[in-house]
Order: structure tokens, then sequence, then C-alpha cells
């Protein structure tokens, strides 16, 4: 797996794979490995390295080394649990994120996987990261933002390519005058601080994982929502996990024709951190085809402002 990321090391590898590389740009001669704690060839599959890429400056220690027709500076290090990490120097650090990741991907013959970003070095980062991703690739499989000071006109750019993400997280803090219409149908998309999504949002997102934290969405809104659900509008999903006004189930509920959960019995199913999860309360629906949901709630005078369903 090859993730990039721009506020953190580059790249993380099975040091088996590190070992190729530094095969490959014939670095044996660096001091990389332990002898006690990595002893010849005998490398832990376990045990991960790490590539990162920081800005040009002047680093005792550092060497060159050729890839394609530059001369790269570069050092390396050992930590106390085994990590090695190689630091490339460049002037332009997204110039050196692209050179060093397109020469290892194609070195490895191993896509992107994953991205893991933050604009802190330049408003439009983000975006540009995806779109040099896609430039060689189809798709990502995830792309997890962390980012409490993107711009509103950013973010929307973000969500345009969203789509092209198998499995989007965006963490972060936009202006309360935030909105915008965006298309996912991949396999998962976490969004928080989502005060700006409404029920049109919901009915563009079909993916098996859809978690919608710090909403405004009201009772009236999710139960238009699985209203579209039950003729079959979101096929792939698997669990909804909202957080929304405080739940009214008169409301909620209204023409689904919910049934309480069968007293005594039990069903189990995997979260979104895949583990098993046994529940035995809530509000039975079915789509039109007699597919099974359950809306996880106690019932009563219970108040909460967490929706969770389970499609069976």
């Amino acid at each position: 797996m090859i993730q990039i990321m721009s506020t953190f090391p580059l790249f993380r590898l099975p040091l088996v794979a590190l070992a190729v590389v530094i095969s490959h740009f014939n670095l044996n001669h660096f001091d990389f490995f332990h002898e006690d704690l990595l002893p010849g060839e005998n490398l832990d599959e376990k045990q991960n390295s790490s590539i990162s890429i920081e800005r040009k400056g002047n680093f005792p220690g550092a060497r060159s080394l050729k890839i394609g027709d530059a001369l790269v500076p570069m050092s390396n290090s050992l930590d106390k649990y085994g990590e090695i990490e190689l630091r490339f120097y460049f002037e332009d650090v997204f110039d050196g994120l692209k050179t060093i990741s397109r020469y290892i991907c194609s070195f490895l013959e191993n896509p992107v996987y994953g991205l893991m970003l933050s604009s802190d070095s330049h408003p439009d980062q983000i975006r540009r990261t995806i779109d040099w991703a896609l430039s060689f690739q189809k798709s990502i499989k995830m792309c997890y933002i962390e980012d409490y000071k993107i711009s509103d006109d950013h973010f929307r750019n973000v969500l345009d390519v969203c789509n092209s993400v198998n499995k989007f997280y965006f963490y972060g803090k936009l202006s309360p005058e935030f909105g915008h219409q965006f298309a996912f149908e991949n396999d998962s998309i976490f969004l928080r601080h989502a005060f700006w999504v409404n029920l049109d949002n919901l009915l563009k997102i079909n993916c098996r994982i859809c978690t919608i934290w710090g909403s405004n969405l009201t009772n009236l809104e999710v139960n238009q929502y699985l209203k579209h659900w039950k003729t079959g509008k979101f096929p792939k999903l698997k669990i909804a996990d909202f957080e929304m006004e405080d739940i009214n189930l008169e409301v909620l509920l209204a023409d689904l024709n919910a049934v309480k959960f069968p007293e005594g019995k039990e069903r189990t199913f995997r979260n979104a951190s895949n583990r098993d999860v046994t529940i035995d309360y809530g509000f039975d629906i079915r789509m039109d085809n007699g597919t099974l949901a359950t809306i996880v709630h106690k019932g009563g005078n219970i108040i909460s402002k967490w929706f969770y369903m389970v499609v069976w």
C-alpha cells in the first residue's frame, strides 16, 4: 500500500519494499540498516519505513541522489522502533512530492492508495494533489482531509472530484454560509461539522457507509430520505449514521410501516471500523423489494441526535 501525505511522511512502506528501492537506487553503501536490528537480508515484513519531502535548506549530513536528470539532496535516520526514514529536500515541496511519488510508484508498479491532506502550505494544495494523482490513475482508494482553515471555494473544488475517491473523509470547518451540491457513489463518505448537508445532498449520495456528523438535518428530511431508500434509490447502502436534530420518532417513521425489532432476537453487522456489532432493539423497515433495515433506537422518550440505520 502506498499513501501520500502532504503534512506527514510521504510514503509508508514495508522494510522489504524499501530494501528493493535502496538496491535500485544503488544506496547500499548508506548506513540505513542497524546490523543488530535488521541483520542482513532478514527483514521483518511487519516493520515499516517512511519517505518524506521537506523544503530544501542547510541540512548537515545530506547527500545527493540522482533521480532522473536531477541531483536531489537526501538524508536518512533510524528511530528506536526500527523505522527507517528517508528525507528528500526540494525547493518546492509539492514538486518534490510529485517527483518522488511518480518515481517510486512506477518502480514498484503500484498506484497511489491513499491521500492524507491539508492546505497548510498552499490554499489549493488539496485539489491540486487529487488532480495530480488522477492524472495517472483512474481513481484513489482513500482520501483523508483534515483542514480547519480551508476556504469554502477550495472545498467546493474538492467536492467536485470526490466521486473519484472510493473512501472520502473530511474533518474541518467551513463558513456558516457554505453550501454545495455534489455526487458520491463509491464505498464510504464521512463528513464532520456537516451543518451544510441537506436532503438534496443526501439524495445524491449512494454508498455503502454514509456518515454525516454535525448536521442540521431535520426529522422530516431524514423521513423523506428513508422513503427514497424504500423505493430502491440507494442500493449500495449498508450503514447510515447521521447526527441531526433531536429525533422525533413520530415524524421520523411516518408512513414507513416501521415495526419494533423482534423481541428476544439479535442481529450482528460489521460496522465502519470493520468490527462485529450485535443489536437487539430498534425499528425495522423494508424496501419495496423486501430488503430489511433496522433503525437503531430504543424508542420511548429518549432524546437523541444520533440516527443509525443498518441494512441487512
